[in-house]
């Protein structure tokens, strides 16, 4: 069995970044990761991540 597009690490984040999005809107936010706290760490130079993939993250889901 061979690798698919699904193995790509970018393919990755987009399609946990896009669940995320869906399920809690796009301007929305996941209940354990407030958009205060990401605020935070882009403020203080501690991520470029965009919201979603720094809670996607944050679950596990992907690696940043």
């Amino acid at each position: 069995m061979g690798r698919t597009f699904k193995d790509d690490p970018s393919i990755k984040k987009l399609i946990a970044c896009t669940e995320l999005a869906d399920k809690y809107g796009y301007w929305g936010e996941h209940p354990d990761f407030p958009v205060a706290d990401w605020q935070y760490e882009v403020a203080n130079n501690d991520t470029r991540a965009s919201y979603w993939e720094w809670v996607a993250a944050g679950l596990g889901k992907i690696e940043l």
